[in-house]
Order: structure tokens, then sequence, then C-alpha cells
């Protein structure tokens, strides 16, 4: 889950996210909410790092600012989705404006009335006036609760708004990145998760490890056998792989026939024999033919596995892994390369 927060950290969250959205330039819309949420809330490093350098260099994030950071670290949602949650948010803030609004006026109403009061209390009343002006007193203090009422049950709607629009946002967020068809992490995912492990890489006692994989021949096998199979060799190779997670170990489909899995908690051992388990464990597999019974074998697929070395670059990360993959490649295929 992608905001485990509890109700009392979200509600805190949300105060400090609308606050911070006053301070800048951008528009209110669910595009900021989104970014000032995430700021909030501590979720994504990398955005805080980003927002946190643009501050300190006495910037004030703007609609295009604000716009590239969400693009970038949150999510890209289609326009659809997009003018509908603006068009959710901008009712939400018009109905709390005009509540805020209405009980400023009842409250400087009520506030006038009992000025007047006060000052003929100074004065000597008989008792017909003075219980006519208690009267009045009386049925003000009635209209300020009923508008006190009014407000409170239209922040008490708005609050089921917000959650609304959070979970649409989050839903969102989790399609763009989300590939669709083996239901793992996306590249845009990946990316993100392996920024975030480089950031607090310095200060772990076991550097991360990441294992490129490609399936070997797979032009082939669609060519062969035709591209649903080839849709179910690549599930197939996902679900097998998925298993293979646990903790804070990442698998995605890095593109096309690739996929990557980031071990943030194993050692270089432990990653090579896990690769060697799965590099032998999608061997074994048979997939059937779709509407055949023919069973098609000799799957196989090559890695690369890389240990981070302290102060590289995430793309360098990358690159020694997917270099060793190469060679993997190169030198006969379904085996298994140790960079450096």
């Amino acid at each position: 889950m992608r905001y485990p927060e509890t109700t009392e950290r979200s509600a805190e969250c949300l105060r400090m996210a609308l606050a911070l959205m006053a301070r800048h330039q951008a528009a209110f819309n669910p595009i900021t909410y989104a970014v000032w949420y995430e700021y909030a809330s501590g979720t994504s490093l990398p955005l805080k790092l980003e927002i946190d350098k643009l501050i300190a260099d006495g910037n004030h994030l703007d609609e295009a600012t604000t716009r590239r950071i969400y693009n970038k670290h949150i999510a890209q949602l289609d326009p659809a989705t997009v003018t509908k949650l603006n068009s959710s948010f901008q009712q939400l803030v018009s109905i709390l404006s005009e509540s805020a609004a209405q009980a400023s006026v009842e409250a400087s109403r009520f506030g006038a009335r009992l000025k007047q009061f006060g000052f003929k209390l100074q004065e000597p009343l008989a008792q017909q006036l003075l219980e006519e002006q208690v009267g009045v007193v009386l049925e003000d203090t009635r209209l300020m609760q009923r508008a006190i009422l009014k407000l409170a049950e239209r922040l008490e709607h708005s609050q089921s708004e917000v959650q609304r629009l959070q979970e649409e946002l989050l839903r969102c967020r989790e399609e763009s990145q989300t590939d669709g068809l083996t239901g793992l992490p996306n590249r845009k995912a990946f990316d993100q998760g392996l920024d975030v492990l480089i950031s607090d890489a310095a200060g772990r006692r076991v550097p991360p490890c990441l294992i490129m994989l490609d399936i070997d021949e797979f032009k082939l096998i669609n060519d062969r056998f035709g591209h649903v199979l080839g849709d179910r060799v690549l599930r197939t190779i996902a679900d097998v792989l998925k298993a293979s997670v646990k903790g804070r170990d990442i698998v995605a489909r890095y593109g096309g026939e690739e996929f990557a899995l980031l071990l943030p908690d194993t050692p270089l051992g432990g990653a090579h024999v896990l690769a060697e388990q799965l590099r032998e464990a999608v061997a074994q597999s048979r997939i059937l033919k779709v509407n055949n019974d023919e069973i098609v074998g000799n799957i196989t697929i090559s890695a690369g596995l890389a240990c981070y070395r302290n102060g590289e670059s995430g793309a360098r990360f990358i690159e020694r892994s997917a270099e060793a993959l190469y060679v993997s490649k190169k030198t006969g295929r379904n085996r298994l390369t140790v960079a450096g």
C-alpha cells in the first residue's frame, strides 16, 4: 500500500499539504495537492530532496515546476482523469471557501451584536428592554450555532471528498507504475525505487545487488508461436520472479523481454544463488500453447549481476549489470555473469 498512514496521520499530512500549497504559486488542483501531500508524508525521498533544494535556492514552485515534479516523481495521468480530478478538487475548495465565508459573516454579525449589547448594559434599562436585548442575543447565538453546525457538516463532507480524491490519485499512480501485461512494476517504478535505495545506500552494511534478466531468443518464440504465446511466456517468467521477492526487493519489467530484480538486503553471494535458482526455474518451466495440448519448453533466460559500488550513480549501476548480461548472451545464453 502506497499510503499506510493512520487517519490522524493522513489528516495531519492533509493540513500540511494545504498550508504548503498556499505558500507557493501553483493553482489549487489535484496535481498540486498530490505533490505536496507526497512531500508532507515523506513517501517519496527523491521528490522531497528536489523540492527542498528548490526551496533552499529561494525558488517558489510555480505551475510548470509543480507539474514537472509531478510527472517525474508521481505519475502521468491521462487528460480525462486530470480534468475529472481537477473539477472535483475545485468544487471541494469552493465549498470550503463558501462555508468559511458564511461562518465569517455570521461571526462578525454576532460580534457586533454582542458589542452593542455590552454598550446597552452600561445604561440603566427597564426590565422589558433588558429582556428584549437578551432575546436578541439568544437568537443571534442560535443563528451562530446553526452556522457553525453547517460548517462542521460541510467540513465532514469535505474530509470524505479529500479521502476519495486521495484514493483516486493513488489508483492512477499505481496504474501508471504497473506493467499492464505482467502486473509487475514498470520501468518508471523501478527507477524511482532505485533512486530511493541509492540515496541511503552509503549508510547500509550490505550494498544492494541488481540482477538484469533477458529472455533468450524471444523474437524467435514470437515468430514461431505467435505473440499470444509470447505474452504467456512473459507472464510465466514474471510469476517466477514475483514468487522470489521478499521484503524490500523490487522486481520489474524493465522493457520488452527484459526484467530487473533489485535486492537491497541481499549480499553478493546470496544474489548469485538466487539468480541461478531463477535461471534454473525458468529453464524447467513448460507452457501450453493456446488452444493446443503442445507444451513449449526450452525457454531460458540470461542474467547479469552487479553489486553496488559506493558513490556510483544509478545509471552506472544498471549499466554494469547490463554489461554482465550482455556477456551472458554472447557466451552461450542461459547463464549468469557477475560484473567485475
